[in-house]
């Protein structure tokens, strides 16, 4: 499911986040961690879904310049 991160439908996600699920989170490295809500993502997961695998894929690398990626 993608939830696209619309609070509009944030009351519905407990009916998708269950234990037998995979969960991929998408963030973006140029941004900060809670512009994402990297934090909310993983708890909510954490909640409702418990010790269910969740695979961290940061985005736009390609973007960064030398001197961040140090």
């Amino acid at each position: 499911w993608d939830f696209a991160g619309q609070e509009v439908y944030y009351a519905t996600h407990q009916f998708f986040l269950t234990p037998n699920s995979l969960y991929l989170l998408a963030f973006n490295l140029l941004e900060e961690l809670e512009a994402g809500k990297l934090s909310y993502w993983l708890e909510s997961i954490y909640v409702r879904a418990g010790r269910a695998p969740v695979v961290l894929v940061g985005t736009h690398l390609d973007e960064l310049s030398k001197d961040q990626l140090a």
